[in-house]
């Protein structure tokens, strides 16, 4: 397999071949109902073959991909790759909702981490909102991999507290603020 690393994470190889968990194998043609056993041996397959990248998603699979790939990933297999969820844009109306998706994801994905953060389905309108609900701030997401100095060991189990990045400007359930 071959790795890549990204210019600002010199530290952190990623296989240039990832692991898409949108379109697994179903039974009974229900997008919803994955085969489990069929899934989870491709999965380990392709991480057994050298696949590092792990991507799912909040709504894949009628919402049932990130509990499958929490399933999927035990037996040490989370340990050997980098974990990719997205946060569903299209439901954040407050700026408590980026904890509060992510906490709801990480407990679906059976971890306490994700390696990659990523915002799902983003569009023009959808940008705006993220910005006016500082989706771009770093110190909400808690527990997302931090990003490793050059040089130095990447720690499997690196987190950032909201609590130790200070105060938010506001109450965090109120909504955001309205556009100019």
């Amino acid at each position: 397999m071959k790795y890549r690393t990204f210019p600002k994470m010199p530290g952190l190889p990623v296989s240039v071949l990832g692991f898409g968990c949108m379109r697994l194998p179903v039974l009974d043609d229900d997008p919803a109902r994955i085969d489990e056993a069929r899934s989870t041996r491709l999965l380990r397959a392709a991480i057994d073959g050298g696949v590092n990248y792990v991507d799912t998603a909040y709504p894949d699979h009628g919402g049932q991909s990130e509990p499958f790939v929490g399933r999927a990933l035990k037996d040490g297999y989370r340990n050997r790759v980098q974990l990719a969820t997205k946060c569903p844009t299209w439901a954040v109306q407050a700026e408590a909702d980026w904890e509060r998706y992510l906490d709801e994801q990480l407990g679906r994905l059976q971890t306490d981490r994700v390696d990659f953060y990523l915002l799902h389905a983003l569009s023009a309108e959808r940008w705006e909102t993220v910005k006016r609900c500082d989706g771009l701030r770093l110190h909400p997401v808690r527990r997302v991999r931090t990003q490793v100095p050059p040089g130095h060991p990447h720690p499997r189990s690196a987190r950032r507290d909201a609590r130790t990045a200070g105060p938010t400007a506001g109450p965090a359930d109120t909504p955001c603020p309205a556009e100019n």
